[in-house]
């Protein structure tokens, strides 16, 4: 398992359906929507396709770095 994020939630949405997600299940399966811990938890093969569909992957260094300046911008 591994976390997806984006820079927005649109954005994070977008990508969930790109790797299969139905719509319903992107807002079931949004993890602490609207905040900016906002994630999905997902599968290493979904994982595999987000990278397919254009997905960089970052350090966990990063993730933090990124969401210390989501709590700035909020």
């Amino acid at each position: 398992m591994c976390h997806m994020v984006a820079d927005s939630q649109a954005e994070l949405l977008d990508m969930a359906i790109t790797i299969g997600f139905t719509e319903e299940q992107t807002w079931r399966w949004l993890q602490h929507a609207g905040t900016k811990r906002e994630h999905f938890d997902i599968c290493q093969s979904k994982r595999a396709l987000a990278i397919k569909a254009g997905a960089v992957i970052i350090t966990q260094r990063e993730l933090g770095l990124r969401l210390l300046h989501r709590r700035d911008e909020k």
